[in-house]
């Protein structure tokens, strides 16, 4: 990509996120989008919170981790507003989904230590979404461009 395609701009001028980008935060913030459907079906949300975390502290953990890709979300909207903070937070983006990323690798490996390394597809699917993203964080040049990507006009 020698040449900047101008459908890949957002209306402020900046390079809009993958779709890669997207899927790997919903990935690291699905306990609040559990949390999150649970909360709309208001006479199920207890029983399927019980059902995919059975220990509260796995759910609140999936929350802590989550939080750096909500942030980042957030952050990919309020880039235009250009301030010294949200440009810094940014630019450093990859690598704090890259920690964030890690801890939850971490994590699923001591859950699967405390199930027995037993295999279930929900583990497997899990750490091939990790291994996939850790990729992609690593070898993708558009991610990269994206967070360093400063917009249009920097003198605003």
């Amino acid at each position: 990509m020698n040449e900047l395609d101008f459908n890949r701009l957002d209306k402020h001028g900046y390079l809009k996120p993958t779709v890669w980008f997207w899927l790997m935060v919903a990935f690291m913030s699905r306990s609040w989008l559990v949390l999150l459907m649970a909360g709309v079906s208001r006479s199920h949300g207890s029983h399927m919170l019980n059902l995919l975390y059975p220990h509260q502290m796995a759910l609140y953990t999936g929350l802590v981790v989550g939080l750096p890709g909500l942030l980042l979300a957030w952050l990919a909207g309020a880039r235009h507003f250009n301030k010294s903070w949200i440009n810094t937070l940014w630019r450093s983006g990859q690598w704090i989904l890259f920690a964030a990323l890690s801890v939850d690798f971490v994590l699923q490996i001591l859950a699967l230590e405390t199930f027995q390394w037993t295999f279930e597809w929900p583990h497997a699917l899990a750490l091939l979404a990790t291994f996939w993203f850790f990729i992609y964080l690593l070898r993708s040049r558009t991610l990269r461009r994206i967070f360093a990507d400063t917009g249009s006009d920097p003198g605003k």
